[in-house]
């Protein structure tokens, strides 16, 4: 793990919102939140989850030049679209990655192995 340096923020709020709602998208920055993280994993039903990640793609720039803090959650290692989660919608100026039902020390490792630089 790293250690927390000074350039490190607290996050009071996070707002959710699923990744095949971009109706939703650009309400998201008068809402106050400290983050909000665009969510590719429950949220999203199986056959849309290509969408999602275009959509997401799409809306992470966006949000983020309309002074968003932008997080992407993708699906769990265990699945067979956290590799394309990655790929696809981890775009430039996203904060961070949100890992959801992490139950081995594999599962970060696996996210690790896929994650850009």
């Amino acid at each position: 793990m790293r250690p927390a340096s000074a350039d490190m923020r607290r996050f009071r709020s996070m707002l959710f919102a699923p990744a095949v709602r971009p109706d939703m998208f650009a309400k998201l920055p008068s809402r106050g939140a400290d983050a909000v993280i665009l969510d590719l994993e429950d949220a999203v039903p199986v056959d849309r989850k290509d969408e999602a990640r275009a959509t997401v793609a799409t809306a992470a720039p966006e949000l983020i030049d309309a002074g968003c803090t932008v997080f992407v959650r993708v699906n769990g290692a265990d699945t067979p679209w956290m590799a394309a989660d990655v790929a696809e919608a981890v775009v430039p100026g996203v904060t961070a990655v949100l890992l959801p039902k992490v139950e081995s020390a594999a599962a970060p490792d696996a996210l690790a192995d896929v994650l850009p630089g």
